[in-house]
C-alpha cells in the first residue's frame, strides 16, 4: 500500500497528542471496547469518543460495531507503513556529510565608475506669515 505525505503526516499527527498515543498502545494489547478503553485512561467518555474518531479518520485504528458495543484495533497496515518510516529514519546516516572544499577563484575586480554630482537641492521658498484674523470665505 503507497501511502503520500500528506497521509503520513495526518497519521502522525493523530498520533502526537499524549491521549491518543495512550489509546494507541492500549490497542496493542489486542482489540478491546470502548467501555474497556475508558477504565485505562484518566478523561471522560466524550474526550474518549473525540481522540478514537481522530484515530480512526487518520487510518491508525479500525473502528467494527457489535451490537451496541464498538470494538477498536490497531490497524496493521498503517502499523507497517509506520514501521517502515521509522526504519528509515533510523537507516539515516548519523554523521553530517562532508562538504568538499570551496573552489577558490581568481577574481578580477570591476572597474569603479567616477561618481556623478548631486544636483544641489532648490533653496527653500519663504513662507509668508498667515494672520490670524485673515478670514477665509470658501463659498463665494
Amino acid at each position: 500500500m503507497a501511502i503520500t505525505n500528506s497521509d503520513a503526516a495526518k497519521i502522525f499527527k493523530a498520533l502526537s497528542d499524549e491521549n491518543r498515543l495512550l489509546l494507541a498502545l492500549s490497542l496493542t494489547e489486542g482489540e478491546m471496547s470502548a467501555t474497556e478503553l475508558l477504565k485505562k485512561v484518566p478523561f471522560s467518555q466524550p474526550t474518549l469518543s473525540h481522540h478514537l474518531a481522530l484515530l480512526s479518520d487518520s487510518g491508525v485504528i479500525i473502528a467494527r460495531r457489535d451490537g451496541k458495543s464498538v470494538f477498536y484495533r490497531i490497524n496493521t497496515s498503517t502499523a507497517s507503513i509506520l514501521s517502515e518510516i521509522s526504519a528509515s529514519l533510523a537507516a539515516a546516516p548519523s554523521e553530517p556529510a562532508k562538504k568538499s572544499a570551496p573552489i577558490k577563484t581568481k577574481r578580477t575586480p570591476e572597474p569603479r565608475k567616477p561618481r556623478e554630482k548631486k544636483e544641489e537641492a532648490p533653496a527653500p521658498k519663504e513662507e509668508v506669515p498667515v494672520r490670524r484674523n485673515q478670514v477665509f470665505d470658501f463659498f463665494d
